[in-house]
Formats: C-alpha cells, structure tokens, sequence
C-alpha cells in the first residue's frame, strides 16, 4: 500500500503545481475546469448596506454529485489521502487498515471541503460580476469630488443594496452631493457623468 499512497501523493501534488503554471490558471485554481463551475467575474466594491439575497442554483441531488465530479474534489482528496497515508505508513504510527481508513476519511474530506469552498467563491463572484452590467444606467450621488483625470467616489443602488465604487469623469469637477449617471465600467471603476439634480434617488442617503 506504500506505493498507492506514495503514487496518490504524486498524482495529486503534480496536478496542482500545473495549475500554476498553466496559462490562464490561478494560483487557487479557480479557472479549473468543474461541472456546474461559473466564470470567475469580480467586482469590488464597498457594501454601503442592504442584504445580498443571491439563490443557490447547486442545492439538490445534482449540485452534490457535481461536487464529487469536480477536478478540484479528486485532486485535493488524492493529495491528502496519499500525504497522510504516506505519513502512517512509513513511519509506522498505525496498521495497515487504519492507516487505510484513516487516509480515506482524511482525502474525502480535504476533497469535499476545497471543492465546496471554491464552488462558493465562484458563485461569489459571478454575482458580483453580474453587478457590473446592473450599475451602467444606474443614477448615484458623490461622496467623495471627482475631477477629470482623478478619482473620486460614488453611491449607488444594484439589487437592492447600496455600494460605493471608486469613480472617475470626463466632466471637469463634480462635487460631492451632485448626481451622476453611471457611463460605463472600466474594470471595478464606474465611469460616470452628471445627472440632473432633480434625478438624485430620495433613498440614497
């Protein structure tokens, strides 16, 4: 059995050094292809309030067996189960068929966990991605001056909620307080230009 474990180890740790290395990976492997995985879309922002209420598309018979079938599951399991495996054997700290069931438990578990963590990240993101597209159009109000050229920020309202998002303008200044329509998104910064005052949503404080 010293073998299996050492080979699992192997297998495992090889997998996940390539995903550093391969083009288009991160470090996390959160691009590693899942079933029922999201694209990895981030917007960062400040939650000004409001409650996130996002649904979960993976509860149910299909989302847990998309857990077991996921890259990440058998990649981090066959690490863990070969590490600890390796470990009991070689050392000898415990027989044969502890040292089986124990490497086992341990894999299912590391498998079960990194997956499910990865998954929520991703669902994470995808919601905050889909924020992006809901914020061009919006109406916000100025808390901190944006000048042309420079960044400021703004307050406005996706889903429900009120965020701030760093901001910048073609206009030469625009004040705090001022309204401002929300252009364009250039990465996580809303590019953004004056409203007229009487469009300044009530809710905004």
């Amino acid at each position: 059995m010293g073998t299996v474990y050492l080979a699992a180890l192997v297998l495992g740790l090889g997998v996940l050094l390539l995903q550093f290395v391969m083009p288009g990976s991160d470090a996390d492997g959160a691009h590693t292809p899942e079933l029922g995985g999201h694209g990895d879309l981030d917007l960062q922002h400040d939650v000004a309030g409001g409650h996130a209420g996002h649904g979960d598309a993976h509860h149910g018979p299909a989302g847990a067996i998309a857990v077991f079938l996921s890259f990440r599951f058998w990649t981090f399991g066959l690490m863990s189960f070969g590490f600890v495996g390796t470990l009991l054997h070689y050392l000898e700290l415990a027989n044969a068929l502890t040292t089986l069931v124990t490497a086992i438990g341990v894999g299912l578990l590391s498998g079960l966990s990194a997956s499910l963590a990865m998954r929520a990240i991703s669902r994470s993101q995808t919601s905050s991605g889909g924020e992006a597209d809901d914020t061009i159009g919006q109406i916000g109000r100025v808390l901190v001056a944006i000048e042309r050229g420079k960044h400021g920020k703004v307050r406005l309202e996706v889903r429900g909620r009120l965020i701030d998002l760093i901001a910048t303008t073609d206009d030469d200044k625009l004040e705090g307080g001022e309204s401002v329509i929300v252009e364009e998104m250039r990465g996580t910064t809303a590019h953004v230009s004056r409203a007229g005052d009487s469009l300044i949503p009530k809710a905004l404080p």
